[in-house]
């Protein structure tokens, strides 16, 4: 749970409602790296100690492939109260259009 923010309720003054935030969010690796992690005969074990903290590159997301080549995936996850049929027609619409657009080479 390292740097998450929460809501911490509200308080009411003067006629006015006030919302509270709990903000945790750094942006120092150092306060990353200070972390403690567990307690080990009442001492504290950070993070700095039990692992190398520091920038590396992003994992790549997003790679897919068809046929063995290049592609991308379209996921559409069903919405509470969403009429599945009329989206999946609208869907094929907006694929059909864009298809029309692509540059030579590229497929829908």
């Amino acid at each position: 749970q390292f740097g998450a923010n929460s809501g911490g309720g509200f308080v009411d003054q003067n006629r006015a409602e006030y919302v509270i935030r709990n903000i945790g969010r750094t942006t120092r690796i150092e306060d990353l790296r200070s972390l403690v992690v567990t307690t080990k005969q009442g001492q504290s074990i950070i993070l700095s100690q039990v692992a190398t903290v520091g920038y590396a590159p992003r994992f790549k997301r997003g790679d897919a492939g068809a046929n063995g080549q290049p592609a991308v995936i379209l996921s559409v996850q069903k919405q509470p109260g969403a009429d599945t049929v009329a989206l999946t027609r609208a869907v094929e619409r907006a694929l059909a259009d864009l298809g029309k657009t692509l540059p030579p080479g590229v497929k829908a």
